[in-house]
């Protein structure tokens, strides 16, 4: 047994999406408990709501299987200094936020050195695609499961942790997002109504794998509607030249065939044009929460497939998160096999222009938007803040046992 500080609580974000959903959870949970001590790991927005900082979020972010291994003498250092921070200051919860691979060893290394707090993962990890046997790690040292996604509940009912959906914490962030509405004027696409929009990624080896073929697949469209404009999301400076010089490489005109659009306008774009080639990833819930058709494009690097293929076994119908949250395909895929521009130019035609096919991948759309909204459609980070507070203790001090003590409840 050990007296936990009821007025503490650790939190922690190891990248950006978690730096993201771990600002507006910390920013509801001061609502709830404006006398709480926050400290843990945390990007801007997390220090921006007061997080004292134990470690900079920035030092966990890590891109691949071939980084991780790389940095693994890192990784267990900083685990172990965690684990010990926790210990000494005994903070009544600990909120891990993702990061499954790092969070879910933090959890079972506290639980090994006797830690009674309680401990709540939100964001499931991807336990339905593959990692069944976290299930049973999650259910020995977890005390609350907050997922976005509906389907993820299920997956636990045979074990004794309480799996809540809480809502997608995308829905709250559009909700709340002011729209510049002179965002066109600035980038140079005012009065363009036919808009074809890239999202190529923000790194710089997925870029030069997909810039060249989603290109030459949308001069192929221009081609079909010469009103149609290109315009390109561009992450940053450090992708710029070279986003540039495919648009070049593609025959196209920078400033008149095609525009570079900065990153800050990403839902500008998304809500203004009529169809999207995207890489796979969370990029693709963005857009089909602003009800617009795309094509879902990625190609792992050989390494990377083969560990994804033998080792991790993901073998699974659908990859993009929308087609999985639907159950069925809606974004067309093209993804870990060679593909050439004819197929991303076959998916993304029909898609584009009207026509049954359009409309109903709109449907799926908005289908797909009313799922990822709890039944009351509450905001989701208030209420993951609201579900982290009924298992947080409301005494000054208590001793408690692990995993749904009375003490506690």
């Amino acid at each position: 047994m050990s007296d936990l500080d009821t007025n503490k609580v650790f939190v922690f974000a190891g990248e950006h999406s978690g730096d993201v959903y771990g600002g507006a959870l910390l920013r509801e949970i001061k609502r709830l408990r404006p006398q709480l001590e926050l400290f843990g790991v945390g990007g801007p927005l997390m220090r921006e709501q007061g997080l004292d900082c134990v470690l900079p979020m920035e030092e966990f972010q890590i891109m691949g299987f071939v980084d991780v291994f790389k940095k693994l003498p890192t990784i267990f250092r900083q685990l172990r200094q965690l684990r010990d921070t926790i210990m000494e200051a005994q903070p009544a919860a600990t909120v891990l936020i993702d990061y499954p691979g790092f969070n879910l060893r933090l959890a079972r290394a506290l639980r090994k050195k006797g830690y009674q707090g309680k401990i709540i993962h939100y964001v499931c990890p991807t336990v339905w695609a593959w990692g069944h046997g976290r299930i049973k790690t999650m259910a020995a040292n977890l005390d609350l499961l907050l997922t976005i996604f509906p389907f993820e509940p299920p997956l636990f009912k045979e074990t004794p942790l309480t799996a809540q959906f809480v809502g997608h914490p995308l829905i709250e962030r559009l909700s709340t997002y002011s729209y510049n509405n002179g965002w066109a004027r600035e980038v140079g696409l005012e009065g363009s109504d036919n808009i074809l929009a890239l999202f190529p990624g923000s790194r710089r080896g997925e870029i030069s794998l997909l810039i060249d073929r989603e290109l030459i697949a949308a001069k192929r469209l221009q081609d079909d509607h010469p009103d149609l404009i290109i315009a390109v999301s561009c992450a940053g400076d450090h992708v710029q030249p070279m986003i540039e010089e495919a648009i070049r490489k593609a025959g196209l005109t920078l400033g008149k065939d095609a525009f570079l659009v900065p990153r800050k306008y990403a839902y500008e774009l998304m809500r203004d044009c009529r169809s999207v080639v995207a890489k796979s990833g969370t990029v693709n819930l963005e857009i089909a929460l602003h009800h617009k058709p795309c094509v879902v494009v990625y190609e792992v690097s050989l390494v990377n497939y083969l560990i994804l293929w033998y080792f991790i076994r993901l073998h699974m119908p659908h990859y993009s998160i929308v087609n999985i949250l639907l159950g069925r395909r809606l974004y067309p895929e093209l993804m870990t096999e060679k593909f050439s521009e004819d197929d991303i130019y076959k998916a993304l035609a029909p898609l584009h222009r009207d026509g049954p096919e359009r409309d109903a991948c709109i449907a799926g759309c908005r289908e797909a938007h009313e799922a990822l909204q709890t039944a009351d459609h509450r905001q989701p980070s208030a209420e993951a803040a609201r579900a982290v507070m009924e298992l947080f203790p409301t005494q000054e001090k208590s001793t408690v046992d692990h995993v749904g003590s009375p003490a506690t409840l």
